[in-house]
């Protein structure tokens, strides 16, 4: 339902855009204005199509657009960690850096704040995937050792590739 609609308003994906909040079930029911953006997936942060509504915080505003999106059907409020067990789900994030945003955002000091970020971005993944590559290499070395070494001259050098 919803990309049908961007698609016929010319909202285009990635770009913000400012507008009236109606009431689903009725149009002439302005619940706020705000901005609207729209990310289909498999570009977005879940890999699956999403929708971000920017409204004013006051309580009266955010009760009234909750409740009418709980009339579209299919819609709910997603679940405290969803985004993130999606994003996995869907390959779009490893388990480092999953960890890290879960880090991220129980982090309560600074130096917490950034070992987090760190992890987020992927730092931690990278290095697991050093130390993979070069067991994968050592095995294969060992694994070649093991076969060959008492059968075949082996020229020299290569064990150290």
């Amino acid at each position: 339902m919803v990309p049908q609609d961007t698609r016929k308003k010319g909202i285009r994906p990635r770009h913000a855009h400012v507008g009236k909040i109606v009431h689903p079930q009725d149009a002439e029911n302005v619940l706020d204005t705000g901005v609207n953006l729209w990310f289909p997936g498999p570009q977005s942060f879940t890999g699956e199509d999403m929708l971000e509504f920017h409204v004013h915080g006051g309580n009266a505003v955010v009760s009234s657009i909750l409740n009418a999106l709980s009339t579209v059907p299919g819609v709910r409020m997603a679940e405290a960690g969803e985004f993130s067990r999606r994003a996995f789900d869907n390959d779009k994030m490893d388990l480092t850096t999953l960890e890290g945003v879960s880090d991220l955002i129980n982090a309560e000091t600074e130096a917490q704040r950034k070992l987090a970020v760190r992890q987020a971005h992927g730092e931690l993944f990278r290095m697991y995937e050093g130390w993979r590559v070069k067991m994968v290499q050592l095995r294969a070395q060992i694994e070649a050792y093991i076969d060959f070494s008492e059968d075949e001259n082996i020229e020299d050098g290569v064990y150290t590739q």
